[in-house]
C-alpha cells in the first residue's frame, strides 16, 4: 500500500511539473513508444518482472518531462520493492545495487560506503552515484573520494 501511494504521489508530481504533454503527431508518438520500451525494460531488469501500466505511464511521464535515465533507475533501485527483493537486508541490497547495474560483485569498501550513503543520502541517491560512475570510464572508481 505504502509503494502505491508513493508511486501515486511521484506521478502526480511528474505530471504537474511537465511543462507539456506529447504533442500530436508521429514525432510525439515515435518517443511515447521509445519511452515505454524503456519503462517496461527497467522494470523486467531490475524487478524480474512485468511492469504494470501504471508503472509505465509513470516511467514515460518521468522521462518525457525531462528526467535523466539514470534517476529513473535509481529510483526503481532505491523503491522499497526491490529493497523487499534483498529481504530488506541492506547488505544484500547493496551486493545487488553494484552487480544489476555495474555487472560485477561489490568490494569490501564498497560495500561499507554503499550502505553509509545509503543510510545517510537513502536508497536512491546512493543508487543514483553508482550507475553515474558508469559514464566515467577514465575516471576513479564512483566512491573515489569518500
Amino acid at each position: 500500500m505504502r509503494t502505491r501511494l508513493i508511486l501515486a504521489a511521484a506521478a502526480l508530481l511528474t505530471l504537474a511539473t511537465s511543462g507539456s504533454m506529447a504533442q500530436p503527431g508521429s514525432r510525439g508518438m515515435m518517443n511515447d513508444r521509445y519511452y515505454q520500451r524503456v519503462a517496461a525494460e527497467y522494470v523486467q531488469l531490475y524487478l524480474r518482472r512485468n511492469p504494470t501500466q501504471y508503472e509505465v505511464l509513470l516511467v514515460t511521464n518521468q522521462l518525457r518531462s525531462g528526467m535523466s535515465a539514470h534517476a529513473v533507475q535509481a529510483n526503481i533501485l532505491g523503491s522499497d520493492e526491490y529493497y523487499r527483493a534483498n529481504n530488506r537486508n541492506l547488505n544484500a541490497w547493496a551486493q545487488r545495487v553494484v552487480s544489476d547495474t555495474l555487472g560485477r560483485r561489490i568490494t569490501f569498501y564498497e560495500l561499507g560506503l554503499l550502505q553509509n550513503l545509503a543510510v545517510s543520502g537513502g536508497r536512491s541517491a546512493a543508487a543514483l552515484l553508482v550507475l553515474d560512475s558508469r559514464v566515467q570510464w577514465s575516471s576513479p572508481p564512483w566512491w573515489w573520494g569518500y
